[in-house]
């Protein structure tokens, strides 16, 4: 075990990294710090990023890229502290590098960590401060007009104080829109052939549809026989 001075492990408390790896299990460049994520108070947070901005955008806008409709959220951020060393001395958190998405990561589901709310009071403050900019070409907000990003915060700011969020998911029909990218999107993507031949039958309708236009080529011969 590393053994710190009472000033070296209050230092180190402050500045522990998280290990980070890839998706595939490659280490990388530790992180330190606080990281946020943003989306509405009823979602399981599954991305966090180290810009409070760019998780503020998400909380109120959605993720989702493309023309589509805004999320009505009731906005929330939850905050994960750096979580400090372990008994052994190594840093006690651990993160997946998200692949498609430079600063966003996942939590490693064998070491989780809970984060805390943001308050209502620090989240109004910041809001204000945003103003109607969506400067984060991976927000909802960044493909709408400054005018229709205004009325939206209008409407976030009444559900934060509802704790309600309206309309949150995208259609099927949206979701099958050329062009659109969210979180399952990226995980189609990325599917790999024996999960896509063992698991078509359960796929939704419109995720067929995505795989079959646009990874036609790379789907089980039998697949492709059944939709030529």
């Amino acid at each position: 075990m590393i053994q710190m001075n009472p000033f070296d492990q209050a230092w180190s408390l402050l500045k522990a990294p998280y290990d980070v790896t890839t998706e595939d299990g490659y280490r990388l460049e530790p992180l330190e710090g606080t990281l946020y994520s943003g989306g509405d108070i009823s979602d399981t947070p599954k991305y966090y990023t180290p810009s409070v901005d760019r998780a503020l955008e998400y909380a109120l806008y959605g993720s989702a890229t493309g023309d589509m409709p805004m999320r009505e959220t009731s906005p929330a951020i939850r905050i994960l502290q750096d979580p400090g060393y372990n008994e052994e001395g190594l840093p006690a958190g651990s993160l997946i590098a998200d692949s498609k998405l430079r600063n966003s990561y996942m939590l490693d589901p064998n070491k989780p960590m809970e984060g805390e709310l943001m308050s209502d009071d620090e989240l109004r403050a910041r809001i204000a401060m945003l103003g109607a900019d969506a400067t984060i070409g991976d927000s909802t907000g960044f493909f709408h007009s400054e005018q229709d990003r205004k009325r939206h915060i209008e409407g976030a700011l009444q559900r934060l104080r509802d704790k309600k969020g309206g309309r949150l998911d995208l259609t099927d029909s949206e979701k099958r829109i050329g062009g659109v990218s969210t979180g399952r999107h990226d995980e189609l993507d990325a599917m790999d052939f024996d999960d896509i031949n063992s698991g078509w039958d359960f796929l939704e309708d419109w995720e067929q549809d995505w795989l079959l236009a646009n990874r036609f080529d790379e789907l089980p011969m039998w697949v492709q026989e059944a939709y030529s």
